[in-house]
């Protein structure tokens, strides 16, 4: 199962081309929380976030650094590096941790300090 998993993630992580694409990812009852933001809960839910933070930025990268895999959770330390819509480019550490459930995240938390991404 962990292999499942970590392929799931490295998947995901190689980045998807339409909202409909990154939510299927996601389990209907999923948790998703990033940095000191408040727990997104269902799939709805993260539409609609998604949604919004994919409408500001050009485009989204990963570059996994590594990756740990223990049954249903899998940690990666990565730098994320976020094209925004002016042109510029800012990568930042992040550490991400996933619960995976019948293939599916159930649940993903975020760790990184966004707020370079949105500076002028």
């Amino acid at each position: 199962m962990s292999a499942e998993n970590e392929q799931l993630v490295r998947t995901f992580l190689a980045g998807t081309n339409t909202l409909d694409e990154y939510l299927a990812f996601f389990a209907d009852n999923c948790v998703y929380r990033v940095a000191n933001q408040s727990n997104v809960i269902g799939k709805e839910a993260l539409a609609q976030v998604a949604g919004r933070f994919r409408g500001s930025v050009q485009k989204v990268e990963h570059r996994i650094r590594q990756l740990w895999v223990m049954s249903d959770r899998v940690t990666c330390e990565l730098e994320a590096i976020y094209t925004r819509k002016d042109g510029k480019t800012v990568s930042l550490p992040c550490l991400d941790i996933f619960t995976i459930e019948s293939g599916k995240i159930r649940g993903l938390q975020i760790f990184a300090d966004l707020s370079p991404v949105f500076k002028p």
